[in-house]
């Protein structure tokens, strides 16, 4: 989808409805959240102003029917506290508002009962007027239940030669 370079572009390649998937695609004009279902179904939302959120599971409620999976409470708690927060007036959103959405204890998963390991990881992205970047990637491995790992990348950090 790389190859696409923009959102238009990735969202015509056939590779986008070859396999289930829940794939946000994002350039410096547009954003997109694109859910493919096993037969190559799809649904795809494209925005030019605005936010978009998604989780794991399918908010199309055809294809969420044909996954014939059951969303656990939690996690459409999770979600609809995404997308309040994501649209709760405060315009423009900054990076920083974005690292604390992810942090917000009614949207961090700490696992089903106490001392089991998070199952939530997040990942904020920044693009700038001058098309760079940064990226802030956040999650906690089995082996560091009670430390978070955090990547912070420039887009020259990232494309070094």
């Amino acid at each position: 989808l790389g190859k696409g370079k923009t959102v238009d572009g990735a969202v015509k390649m056939p590779q986008l409805n070859t396999a289930p998937a829940n794939i946000m695609l994002v350039d410096s004009k547009e954003i997109a959240c694109v859910e493919t279902f096993d037969d190559g179904r799809q649904r795809i939302i494209r925005k030019t102003n605005g936010v978009l959120a998604h989780t794991n599971h399918y908010l199309d409620p055809k294809l969420f029917e044909l996954s014939k999976r059951a969303i656990s409470q939690s996690s459409k708690n999770r979600y609809d506290r995404a997308v309040a927060l994501l649209n709760d007036g405060r315009v423009p959103l900054t990076f920083n508002d974005f690292v604390a959405f992810v942090n917000d204890p009614k949207i961090r998963r700490y696992g089903r009962v106490p001392k089991t390991v998070e199952t939530n990881a997040s990942m904020v992205l920044l693009i700038l007027p001058n098309n760079d970047f940064k990226i802030q990637f956040q999650y906690k491995p089995d082996d560091l239940a009670n430390k978070d790992v955090l990547v912070e990348l420039t887009k020259k950090e990232i494309f070094k030669k």
